[in-house]
């Protein structure tokens, strides 16, 4: 490859299961949950998207580590939340290779993880997480 050409690792969908219904101890203010796995590359991302009913800000946190290196957390990866060509939200990891952040967008999201200058990843999370108004 070129090395002037950007490096898009391709995404591979693990894992992906809602989670609805009352608040939990655990978790009072969330009623619907998404959980979300994926292989890109040599790294594991989990997502984790939330709603609740009383806030309108949805929340999408996340762990990037190196699935080949004994999950070795992988910090100070740029992340960034987009929604219909728009960039809604962008932090960090940190040292433990976790991310967290909020938006307002009901739409359609993907998440862009930007590895180095060159190499990076969108992950399709498609319409992301509904709010249940029971």
């Amino acid at each position: 490859m070129d090395a002037d050409c950007d490096e898009s690792l391709i995404p591979v969908p693990l894992f992906d299961i809602f989670l609805h219904g009352s608040a939990s101890e655990a978790c009072p203010r969330v009623n619907v949950v998404r959980y979300l796995i994926w292989q890109v590359g040599p790294f594991q991302i989990d997502i984790r998207i939330e709603s609740n009913n009383q806030s309108e800000l949805y929340k999408v946190a996340g762990l990037v580590v190196h699935a080949r290196e004994s999950s070795e957390p992988q910090c100070d990866i740029t992340v960034s939340l987009f929604g219909e060509c728009q960039e809604l939200a962008r932090t960090r990891t940190d040292l433990h290779g976790e991310f967290s952040m909020e938006h307002s967008h009901s739409g359609k999201l993907h998440v862009r993880l930007a590895f180095s200058e060159e190499i990076y990843a969108s992950v399709d999370v498609g319409e992301g997480v509904y709010r249940d108004r029971r």
